[in-house]
């Protein structure tokens, strides 16, 4: 009885020490099947748009809330853009002018058929009289853009300023907002005077 019990533990103990062998390495011309290490899980665009730190990725609300737009780089100097209505997505446009950076001031209609984008602060190095500080996109096309001496006339009030628009910048004033009926963008500029953008065709 003794000696049956010593052989099955001897039995059992080289089964175990096979199992934890190398197995024999494969004969010559046999290819060898190496794991594939796993892929980055890639974010859907609406989620990049939200995640990215980059500036030029960013997500905005229409007046009513219903809308949603969203940008995120794609190739290199052309971004991703994608509206929807709900769930439902009214366009989407993957290699187009990108529309603004974050720090800019958007605004998008109800129905995602117009976009406006206010750039607060444009650049000093053109003349007022041709820098664009504004641009209102039809979709993803740009409509028309807005030229400093459109909304300020007066150049010097902008060379003693850090923004042509209230409420940016440290400027005293309400900043660009929607409209009650969510159907244009208001604004006032440092003279004091007051502007509105329809966001309807």
């Amino acid at each position: 009885m003794a000696l049956k019990r010593c052989l099955a533990a001897l039995a059992l103990s080289a089964a175990v020490g096979c199992k934890q062998e190398r197995p024999p390495p494969p004969p010559p011309g046999v290819p060898v099947e190496t794991p594939r290490p796993a892929l980055p899980e890639v974010a859907a665009p609406s989620e990049a748009a939200a995640n990215d730190e980059s500036p030029w990725a960013w997500v905005i609300h229409s007046g009513d809330g219903n809308a949603t737009l969203r940008q995120a780089p794609s190739t290199p100097g052309k971004c991703l853009l994608e509206c929807t209505v709900g769930a439902t997505s009214a366009w989407s446009a993957r290699a187009a002018d990108c529309f603004g950076e974050k720090a800019d001031r958007k605004f998008v209609a109800n129905d995602c058929q117009r976009t406006v984008v206010m750039f607060p602060a444009p650049p000093r190095a053109q003349a007022w009289r041709t820098v664009q500080v504004m641009r209102v996109y039809k979709k993803d096309k740009l409509d028309y853009p807005v030229v400093g001496v459109a909304v300020l006339k007066d150049e010097r009030l902008i060379k003693s300023s850090r923004s042509w628009l209230k409420g940016c910048y440290g400027i005293d004033g309400e900043p660009p907002h929607y409209s009650g009926d969510g159907l244009a963008v208001e604004y006032s500029t440092i003279d004091g005077k007051a502007g509105r953008v329809p966001l309807t065709q």
